[in-house]
């Protein structure tokens, strides 16, 4: 967005409370308040557009994935094999 031409407005109306409350946060931050409230709103809305893309599952889809990590799987015999040898070849190079 740098090197972009501002020719956008967005107007606000807000209590005395409320500007009093971001003229101090900019002031700390060393932000005038545009910049501030801009910097502001630009990592809120990233925020809500990056949970916006996350996975999304219904209440039926949740169970399903908590009743599927929760199912008691047996170990493939391959996998049970591949392990013991690993096993094997540590205990081989410790000695």
């Amino acid at each position: 967005m740098s090197g972009s031409v501002k020719s956008e407005r967005i107007q606000l109306r807000v209590t005395s409370g409320m500007k009093d409350l971001i003229s101090k946060a900019a002031l700390i931050a060393g932000q005038d308040v545009t910049s501030f409230v801009l910097s502001s709103a630009a990592a809120s809305a990233r925020t809500v557009m990056l949970e916006d893309q996350l996975i999304k599952l219904s209440e039926a889809d949740i169970a399903r994935v908590e009743d599927a990590l929760d199912a008691a799987e047996v170990p493939s015999p391959e996998l049970v094999d591949l392990l013991r040898s690993v096993a094997t070849k540590e205990r081989s190079s410790n000695s």
